[in-house]
């Protein structure tokens, strides 16, 4: 039973890494490395006033996108708590937000830094849940990574075929 816990594990190790490796390349290369897309917005909610799409595509994919960064450190370890599973997502938001800055690739908006510390809010919210439902250790793991590929997907589609 101990060697097929573990594999799950790598499994969950693998897919975090790619899920890691997607999120970068959504955030930070969204314009490939050109620059002078720098901006800079320290007022919270402003996105109130877009269009209909636009306010669902900020909302929503800011948390969507970072639901899968709640579930995944928990499912990594156990060492992770709540707390430190927001703070995590939250200094994940930061260094992006502060990145895409810095090297004027992207906007910086303080909107997003709250709504992806939500969504890793939320998928701290949904592994609690998949716990308690849980039976033992591979049913979570099994859960939480079908949890994660469906919530990943229908993120994905949407943006893709919206």
């Amino acid at each position: 039973m101990k060697r097929k816990g573990k594999s799950k594990l790598t499994l969950v190790a693998v897919c975090f890494g790619l899920y890691m490796a997607a999120l970068i390349t959504m955030v930070l290369l969204k314009y490939g490395l050109q620059t002078g897309h720098g901006s800079l917005n320290l007022i919270p909610f402003q996105w109130a006033n877009y269009p209909p799409k636009t306010l669902f595509d900020n909302v929503f994919g800011n948390i969507a996108f970072f639901i899968p960064f709640g579930l995944f450190l928990p499912l990594l370890s156990r060492r992770f708590n709540t707390t430190m599973i927001i703070m995590a997502g939250f200094l994940l938001s930061l260094f992006f937000e502060t990145f895409q800055y810095v090297t004027d690739t992207g906007g910086a908006d303080i909107d997003d830094l709250i709504l992806n510390t939500c969504g890793v809010f939320c998928g701290a919210l949904l592994f609690l849940l998949l716990k308690k439902l849980a039976r033992d250790e591979l049913q979570l793991q099994r859960n939480g990574l079908i949890s994660i590929i469906l919530i990943g997907g229908t993120a994905s589609a949407i943006f893709l075929f919206a």
